[in-house]
């Protein structure tokens, strides 16, 4: 059976083939680029016909029209706002005050030009359609497609809708998150020994990463994944233009990036403009993006910290490479077997020197350094390739449950336990951008109750466990409560209470980098809100004393 592998990208879509009979044989990238190249630009132009249609561009020849007039809108990062459903993804974006371009309708999800809606699935299927129509496949087949950690399951059933449009079937249970299906592809051919790894996967347009084992027996199990949909290809180019001023065609900085190096030229732009790695260097370290990518890894390891607290996996607690935790690194807090560098920006020296100098030269490695020396451009045509992999011969990778799912207040004179489940399953993200705010406890009164609150896995295994204590002693009858369990927008936990709120956790498991720098931020403008505020009763009191001591009776005038 003819296998093909779907990587849809933000920039690049690229497909690979392999017949499953014979597993000797490795899957093949196919070449649906100009110039025999094995990738083709995502990018779609939407033409105004002087008649009032529209009609589209795909490709290379869309690219082309980047700087045409009026007439013609070219949308080149169509994958984002696909995902841009999510509530982490949307989250993200609007953390990070992220403008949706002109064509974009977010309450249809879909592109608009000039009063013609365009869905976000019909687009996705334009650019695809000639993918498949270069790889000019043909007969019975199955597909297989990855997709970005932080992927909704509306953009995966979309994707899932739309490549099974092409006539091919389907019989996976779910599209696997990309960095995995690198992985996929350097086990089965047999350059990943038995060890604990984690893949930096930097994309065109966002970031991914996942910690995994690899046991003796080939077994792969993958114990946290985490995304970042901002950091990528197209966010460098948006840092670039905004240190040069540049307002040029992005195609022609994209270039111009990829050919710098620390000890060459620089590299010339259209309208004048040059790129330098110093430009290159400086932009990246001010925007602190290498930083972001680190925290997202730190993300993945805390989910992968909370199963190594259940005791679960193929090694006891504090067993794994991965869970000494008295010999992290400073620089960051994982000791793994390899850090293995993926995806099209990671070619630059600036990622691969700065992550050596971080980790170690011995730890990180190159796509290339893992899969056979014959498979072209492996940073670039991987995840095709091992998505072609994917659940054949009955063989997969190994998923352990992520994400603790269970909060508990025990009331410790009754011994009633009131359950939350505020995350959702196994895959899903907790919406850090709404809080959760459960039902209230029956009414206590006023009396001192004592509560124990625990964050649990799906099994109960604790996590964290903390002492809550309502109303009091002094004072039994001072209020009727009904308090609430709350998880805030900085991730933290709660207790809401008559109108007043008490955190209890400030860091728990789940709490994202984003949450903390944003809370950080918050505490900062409470600060110095409450100094400012400190200030002026202080000046007020100063002027009353002042005006006490020089005229204490308050005297207005002379005597009679």
């Amino acid at each position: 059976m003819q296998i093909i592998g779907v990587d849809f990208g933000t920039t690049n879509v690229r497909i690979a083939s392999w017949d499953s009979d014979r597993e000797d044989v490795a899957p093949s990238p196919l070449l649906i680029g100009q110039g025999n190249a094995s990738t083709m630009p995502a990018v779609i132009a939407f033409r105004h016909e002087p008649g009032g249609g529209v009609s589209t561009v795909v490709g290379e020849d869309a690219i082309l029209l980047e700087d045409a007039p009026d007439g013609v809108v070219l949308v080149d990062n169509i994958k984002r706002w696909a995902l841009a459903a999510d509530p982490y993804v949307k989250w993200h974006l609007e953390s990070r005050g992220v403008q949706a371009p002109s064509w974009w309708d977010p309450e249809t999800r879909s592109v608009n030009v000039w009063d013609q809606e365009f869905p976000v699935k019909e687009v996705i299927r334009l650019i695809l359609a000639e993918a498949f129509r270069r790889a000019n496949i043909s007969g019975e087949f199955e597909w297989r497609a990855g997709c970005p950690v932080h992927a909704g399951l509306d953009y995966r059933s979309e994707l899932a809708e739309v490549l099974s449009g092409f006539g091919g079937v389907y019989r996976v249970a779910s599209i696997i998150e990309e960095p995995v299906l690198f992985l996929e592809l350097a086990l089965r051919l047999g350059k990943l020994q038995p060890g604990s790894y984690l893949v930096y996967d930097l994309g065109g347009g966002s970031f991914d990463c996942a910690l995994s084992d690899v046991g003796e027996d080939g077994q792969m199990t993958v114990y946290s994944a985490q995304g970042n949909p901002l950091l990528g290809g197209v966010t460098i180019d948006g840092l670039l233009s905004q240190r040069l001023g540049y307002t040029g065609t992005r195609s022609s900085l994209t270039l111009a990036k990829e050919q710098l190096s620390p000890t060459g030229e620089p590299r010339d732009l259209n309208n004048g403009f040059s790129l330098t790695w110093t430009d290159f260097v400086e932009a990246l370290d001010k925007a602190q993006f290498l930083g972001w990518s680190l925290a997202t890894m730190r993300e993945a390891y805390i989910s992968a910290k909370a199963i190594w607290k259940r005791g679960e996996g193929a090694y006891p607690v504090g067993g794994s490479p991965m869970c000494r935790l008295e010999s992290l690194p400073q620089a960051f807090g994982i000791d793994l077997d390899r850090i293995i560098l993926t995806g099209g920006p990671t070619k630059s020296p600036y990622f691969r020197e700065r992550l050596k100098e971080m980790f170690g030269s011995g730890r990180v490695v190159a796509a290339d350094d893992v899969v056979p020396q014959e498979i072209p451009d492996p940073e670039l045509t991987c995840l095709s390739m091992g998505a072609c992999y994917m659940a054949t011969r009955g063989y997969s990778p190994l998923y352990v449950n992520r994400l603790p799912v269970r909060v508990t207040l025990q009331n410790t004179q009754s011994g009633v336990i009131e359950e939350y489940k505020p995350f959702s399953l196994f895959g899903d993200f907790f919406n850090p951008a709404k809080p959760f705010i459960s039902k209230p406890l029956p009414s206590l009164g006023g009396a001192r109750t004592d509560y124990v609150l625990t964050v649990a896995d799906g099994d109960g295994v604790v996590l964290e466990r903390k002492g809550v204590v309502f109303g009091s002693a002094e004072k039994p009858g001072d209020s009727a409560m009904s308090p609430q369990l709350v998880i805030d927008t900085f991730g933290r936990v709660g207790i809401l209470n008559d109108g007043n709120y008490r955190v209890e956790m400030e860091s728990p498991v789940w709490q994202t980098e984003q949450q903390r720098e944003i809370l950080r931020e918050f505490n900062e403008s409470m600060r110095v809100t409450n100094e400012k505020r400190d200030a002026r009763k202080l000046a007020e009191k100063n002027r009353v004393h002042r005006m006490l001591t020089e005229n204490p009776f308050g005297w207005q005038g002379g005597h009679d």
